[in-house]
């Protein structure tokens, strides 16, 4: 067991609400403020394969975190054209 690493670095509008690993050392985040799913390589890649997002409303989710007032209701009514708070991801394999 080794000490504290930092793999990746998130910028704004990315607020990691969840994670899995998968079986190549992956690590998957979803961001519910930017409502986005990522995969972040062993090697700190980061690579976006699900977003649906408002930018108006990041924008705004990113202000109040930054003057630290980000509260639920910036987390519970997200703005997208499909897809509504993601924030929980499950891999499956074979058994």
């Amino acid at each position: 067991m080794g000490g504290r690493e930092t793999v990746t670095e998130f910028g704004p509008g990315t607020h990691p609400d969840g994670l899995t690993f998968d079986a190549e050392g992956g690590i998957w985040i979803m961001s519910i403020v930017s409502n986005r799913v990522s995969r972040i390589s062993p090697y700190g890649l980061q690579h976006v394969v699900l977003e649906d997002s408002d930018p108006e409303h990041v924008a705004t989710a990113e202000k109040a975190f930054r003057g630290a007032t980000l509260g639920c209701h910036h987390l519970d009514n997200i703005k997208s054209r499909r897809l509504r708070n993601i924030s929980i991801l499950a891999l499956a394999g074979p058994i």
